[in-house]
């Protein structure tokens, strides 16, 4: 492989070190600039499927249930991340609906997360504004509060990019009305579809936790103006015949596209849990694993990358065992969307289990997207 090839790939990567117990540990993890630039780069043509897909397969500290990627997303890519999200606590609320039972990502910890969510607060503390809304203003080395007073009109308009957008507020309006906060259950917290007794969002409740919760602390110039424009939206939603607002902005019909994004097409969980996977891994094949702890591969098996980490794990560690084409495609082609790719093993080798495994990193204050200090990347000098 090229060297400039390699060495671009692996500037998508960074190691840090912790200390415990009078040890130090290096680990090796992800940039989340590389994730930033993704999402921000393609926030025009995700759809629900695609950008479900790519969340999962990136690496633990990054998912729907962490604080300020959560925030990060729900700016950046508006109703097809809280349409993402829907799906996701669905797939927690109908584990905890029919087992009754708490789930890892509990409804109770979810469900509290998002009643505290502020409008305000995560907007004055975005990363990449003027990138998200493609609204610029001038140039500032500052902090966003000094930016944006250069300009007395450059918070209004970053405000009415989400403020005006109907499909983003209806939404939020569906998804909160799938919360029920005043349940004393720690589960059960969050309103599952499948359940008889729920069919659709409460809309005045959805309605009424957006403009008490979601816009507390905001100026009542903007919360009226958000008002009214609701308030024309379901009158006009409210003329059409056989509609309900959750049909046309959150879709109910997301609960069976879950299944599609879930799964791959072998009934594995590997975009959620592994970085590499086998064909027919977890099904009778011809893979043997050793009580060592690791898969013996064979001339013409493949093996299936799921994203950057499982790809850097074969270049870093397994590269003597595939072609120069495979190698150079990892490198140079594949797009890491959360598609699945099979390359082909050139040389018997022992893959290790922990390899194909996603790691539980231990915490970073790296992968916090939110760092006041940044503020090249705060304005988006940094490309």
């Amino acid at each position: 492989m090229k060297h400039e090839d390699l060495k671009k790939f692996e500037n998508n990567f960074y190691r840090y070190s912790t200390f415990y117990a009078g040890d130090d540990q290096e680990y090796t993890a992800l940039k989340q600039s590389w994730i930033l630039k993704k999402i921000v780069g393609r926030r025009k043509s995700w759809n629900v499927n695609s950008l479900t897909r790519f969340i999962k397969s990136l690496p633990h500290h990054y998912d729907f249930y962490r604080g300020d990627f959560f925030k990060f997303c729900l700016l950046a890519l508006k109703g097809s991340f809280i349409k993402s999200s829907f799906l996701q606590i669905q797939q927690n609320a109908s584990i905890e609906t029919w087992t009754g039972r708490e789930t890892v990502n509990s409804s109770s910890s979810l469900c509290d997360y998002y009643i505290n969510l502020r409008f305000e607060e995560v907007f004055k503390d975005m990363p990449l504004i003027y990138k998200l809304t493609g609204i610029h203003g001038i140039p500032f080395k500052s902090d966003y509060a000094d930016w944006a007073k250069s300009d007395k009109d450059i918070g209004d308009k970053h405000r009415n990019f989400f403020l005006e957008d109907r499909d983003f507020l209806l939404s939020l309006i569906c998804f909160f009305g799938m919360l029920k906060p005043e349940k004393k259950d720690y589960y059960h917290k969050i309103a599952c579809l499948e359940d008889d007794d729920y069919l659709y969002p409460d809309i005045e409740k959805g309605r009424e936790i957006l403009m008490k919760n979601f816009f507390d602390g905001m100026k009542n110039k903007y919360i009226n103006k958000v008002n009214k424009l609701i308030k024309k939206e379901l009158m006009a939603i409210s003329l059409l015949p056989l509609k309900k607002i959750s049909d046309i902005y959150l879709g109910i019909s997301l609960a069976e596209d879950e299944k599609f994004v879930s799964y791959d097409k072998y009934g594995c969980h590997t975009l959620e849990y592994l970085d590499i996977c086998l064909r027919g891994y977890q099904k009778k094949s011809g893979f043997i694993k050793s009580d060592e702890g690791f898969w013996e591969i064979d001339i013409g098996d493949k093996i299936t990358i799921n994203n950057m980490v499982g790809a850097y794990k074969v270049i870093q560690n397994y590269s003597d065992y595939f072609s120069q084409t495979d190698l150079d495609f990892l490198l140079n082609k594949k797009l890491y969307l959360g598609e699945q790719s099979q390359i082909t093993c050139i040389k018997n080798f022992d893959l290790k289990s922990e390899d194909m495994d996603k790691m539980y990193l231990p915490e970073d204050k790296n992968t916090e997207i939110f760092q006041k200090k940044l503020d090249s990347e705060r304005l988006g000098y940094a490309d």
